[in-house]
């Protein structure tokens, strides 16, 4: 009796076991599904947000392109006009486009305003290329053991250069060319001027071209200007999350300062470093009068003051 009791217990236990079973099993299924579906319903939501973002990238770019070409045509119109008004009116003709600007972002009215263009311009008046023609028609020996000798003692000197090597297109017999940049036209002439003694009797050869500085249009600096608000817009974060009373470098700037007392790295931001601008301490080689309670130097710099 007490058998059939136990296997009616363990037989009714089951099946109130396997009916919560299926129905946390059934629930689980449910909730997987409306899961499913509203992650089928985000996505499609995403790639709509996508979608309007693209778009508005493309109009975007249409819209820069556009005052792009207004910009040029601007520029072009101003040239025309300012060769053609007689000097008188050309005050006024500054005046007028002045009155109707075309809108710019505000980085590159900054970079116009700081005329960053021209900076840069008279950063680069001393970078020089050197051109280098190889004449190969007389004598194979000759321009290889001459262009051999240039590219040893370009190699020396840690610069960078292409070929020499025949222009893309030309026959076979074509003069080869060799091209190479110097900081200043002073290297570039003193390389030449070596090349010259070392190797006289073959200097007909060879001919060659440096050209120092570059020319930069109206056109150039608006490219200029548009890099460089690009930069100063990247300045923008950083100054906001700058402690006060504090001056951040980002990575290049710390390279070209070198290491400098007081710069240090930044903890919380990447490849920033920052430097304290003040300190509430007195310095070492400072005292306070106990009488007026300012600050002056140590008594060996009195003494000098008052000497």
């Amino acid at each position: 009796m007490w058998l059939g009791l136990s296997a009616i217990l363990i037989a009714f236990g089951y099946a109130i076991i396997k009916f919560l079973t299926s129905l946390h099993l059934r629930r689980l299924r449910d909730l997987h599904t409306r899961l499913l579906h509203e992650v089928k319903r985000e996505r499609q939501r995403l790639q709509a947000v996508e979608g309007k973002l693209q778009v508005q990238h493309s109009q975007r770019g249409a819209v820069e392109q556009t005052l792009a070409n207004a910009r040029r045509f601007k520029d072009d119109l101003f040239s025309r006009l300012r060769l053609s008004l007689p000097s008188g009116l050309t005050a006024e003709l500054r005046q007028c486009v002045n009155r109707h600007p075309i809108p710019e972002p505000e980085g590159v009215r900054t970079a116009q305003e700081l005329h960053l263009a021209d900076k840069v311009t008279e950063a680069l008046t001393s970078l020089s290329i050197l051109v280098v023609e190889f004449n190969t028609a007389e004598s194979d020996s000759a321009h290889t053991v001459l262009a051999g000798d240039l590219l040893q003692r370009l190699t020396e000197l840690d610069a960078r250069f292409t070929g020499p090597a025949i222009r893309n297109g030309e026959p076979e017999d074509s003069p080869q060319i060799l091209t190479t940049a110097f900081d200043e036209p002073q290297a570039a002439l003193e390389l030449m001027m070596q090349l010259g003694a070392s190797h006289g009797q073959q200097a007909h050869i060879l001919r060659a071209v440096l050209v120092a500085g570059i020319t930069v249009t109206e056109f150039d600096q608006e490219h200029v200007n548009r890099l460089f608000a690009r930069t100063l817009h990247s300045t923008r974060p950083m100054v906001e999350e700058a402690a006060p009373g504090t001056l951040v470098c980002n990575e290049r700037a710390y390279e070209l300062l070198g290491k400098r007392p007081g710069l240090e790295a930044s903890e919380g931001l990447d490849s920033l470093w920052i430097l304290a601008l003040g300190t509430t301490e007195t310095s070492a080689d400072e005292f306070t009068d106990p009488d007026t309670g300012s600050v002056s130097g140590t008594d060996t710099d009195a003494k000098d003051g008052v000497a």
